[in-house]
């Protein structure tokens, strides 16, 4: 499979991709209920679970308001427009939060796979 038809397809799956309009923000399970967010937007401990995309912005926000707080107590620092509010007038979409090489599997009638969803849910676009 060429490169530019393995992009075509991921980009098939991407515009495929749709997210319940009940579903809960970050993980969730297959009964749409939220689970606790991990990784690399996320604190080391972790966030939420979100009942909502509204939870999950004030979250960011606070983040923010935290962030804004320390660069000003330490540095003198307090250029908040560098560091914009969460921005919740797009919906979430479904993703994947861990897509490499080794999570795209080409099979042998040149069908792709996306693999390995433990990271996935619904975040801001």
């Amino acid at each position: 499979m060429a490169t530019d038809e393995l992009v075509e397809s991921l980009m098939d799956y991407m515009e495929a991709a749709e997210i319940h309009p009940g579903t809960a923000s970050c993980p969730f399970d297959s009964t749409d209920k939220a689970l606790a967010c991990s990784g690399y937007y996320f604190s080391e401990t972790g966030a939420g679970p979100f009942e909502s995309y509204s939870a999950m912005a004030d979250w960011f926000d606070h983040l923010r308001y935290s962030l804004l707080v320390d660069l000003h107590m330490n540095y003198g620092s307090f250029k908040p427009h560098l560091y914009p509010m969460f921005d919740a007038s797009h919906p979430p979409v479904l993703c994947h939060m861990d897509l490499n090489m080794r999570n795209i599997i080409v099979d042998k009638r040149g069908d792709v796979w996306l693999v390995d969803w433990g990271m996935a849910g619904a975040f801001p676009p």
